[in-house]
């Protein structure tokens, strides 16, 4: 949503974001709900009120009589229902005025949107969503965008009975998908992340072979980068390395690691080799910053590898 939001703020749209300003980055917290409401006329309303109920606390610790106590406690009690009003009046006037609401599935459903409907819903990676939360913003719209993959990660769902599918595991995209079929569904055919030899396996696997890649990144391949000299590693865009059937015995952790890390597998060997990789890479002018090293093993990750280079 953040990245949406900074994408969209230069067109001068009237937007705003929705959500905790802690969970939100810096460059947007401006168009935040909070940051508007108190820029806004009401929000100066809603402060001198908020003003006025601390100046009536402060008046209680200065008298002792319990029956200006009493009036002061009622006059609190009034201004506190002020404020409530002028909260809502202020948060309703920055809903109404923004053409474009911005936050997550759970998010839609609070309470500043109750009641609110929208011409479009769109619904940005909805193969990842559950059903039932895609269905919260659904409520009140005429139309409905789902952006997503469903070939591509699904929900993260733990199953109460281990081996079954959940049915949570079947999102609104993918029942769309098999309601409507192609009458509904459009798919974007060119790719701008991948050189075209590591775009071929999944386009060919996945896509029907419809998925190319963007001329600007077809050839790339890290050779080409600027102080970056011509390996094996470099010159190539996909390498394999098969460890079948050698010395590369797995684990798994023992001892005091053992509760941690479960039935999680390890390969010190493998991890050795994408040592010696790094190094070719790193000693061949790519910079650390630009290498990932990704295993889907939590013991793998925990293995204490020296990646200093010399």
């Amino acid at each position: 949503m953040d990245n949406l939001c900074e994408r969209l703020s230069p067109l001068g749209i009237p937007l705003v974001r929705l959500g905790h300003p802690a969970r939100l980055l810096p460059s947007v917290l401006s168009h935040s709900l909070d940051a508007l409401t108190r820029s806004s006329d009401q929000g100066m309303l809603l402060r001198d009120a908020r003003d006025d109920v601390d100046k009536a606390f402060a008046k209680i610790s200065k008298t002792r009589s319990g029956r200006e106590r009493k009036e002061i406690y009622n006059e609190i009690k009034l201004l506190r229902k002020e404020v409530r009003v002028r909260e809502k009046k202020c948060i309703d006037d920055v809903i109404q005025t923004s053409k474009v609401h911005l936050a997550t599935l759970h998010g839609s459903g609070g309470r500043e949107l109750f009641g609110k409907s929208w011409d479009v819903v769109i619904i940005d990676e909805a193969s990842q969503a559950l059903e039932a939360q895609s269905w919260i913003p659904l409520v009140n719209t005429k139309k409905l965008i789902l952006a997503g993959d469903h070939l591509q990660l699904p929900p993260t769902v733990k199953s109460a009975v281990k081996g079954k599918i959940s049915p949570l595991e079947t999102t609104l995209f993918d029942r769309m998908i098999e309601m409507y079929g192609k009458r509904c569904m459009r798919m974007l055919t060119v790719q701008y992340r991948m050189n075209e030899e590591i775009n071929a396996f999944p386009s060919k696997t996945l896509y029907g072979g419809k998925l190319v890649a963007a001329e600007s990144v077809a050839k790339r391949r890290l050779v080409d980068l600027d102080g970056v000299e011509e390996t094996e590693n470099t010159s190539q865009a996909v390498v394999f390395v098969d460890t079948q059937g050698g010395e590369f015995p797995e684990s798994t952790p023992e001892g005091d690691e053992s509760p941690l890390l479960g039935e999680s597998k390890r390969n010190e060997g493998e991890a050795r080799i994408v040592k010696a990789m790094t190094k070719d890479l790193v000693n061949a002018g790519v910079l650390p910053s630009n290498i990932a090293v990704i295993t889907p093993y939590n013991a793998q990750v925990s293995l204490n590898i020296d990646f200093t280079y010399t």
